[in-house]
């Protein structure tokens, strides 16, 4: 997979834009632990794979993109 264009689509958010978006009130944006990335032709259920091998704490496999995180209190149950 290396080599591939990584695009971040979301990053940090204020808490007005999080509303907007639809993100959830304790969301890892808020405080600038996480983000959306699309990796160039890749889907996100490949990308996913590679964050959790990679130890992410946070990863959320959408339809078009891939949420990471690096929360402070473990794992996603």
């Amino acid at each position: 997979m290396g080599g591939r264009l990584v695009t971040i689509i979301s990053g940090y958010r204020c808490q007005q834009h999080n509303r907007q978006v639809g993100g959830v009130k304790n969301s890892q944006h808020l405080i600038g632990n996480a983000a959306d990335i699309v990796v160039a032709r890749v889907s996100p259920e490949a990308v996913a794979s590679v964050a959790e091998n990679m130890n992410f704490p946070g990863v959320g496999q959408y339809k078009t993109f891939t949420h990471i995180d690096v929360r402070a209190d473990g794992p996603v149950k």
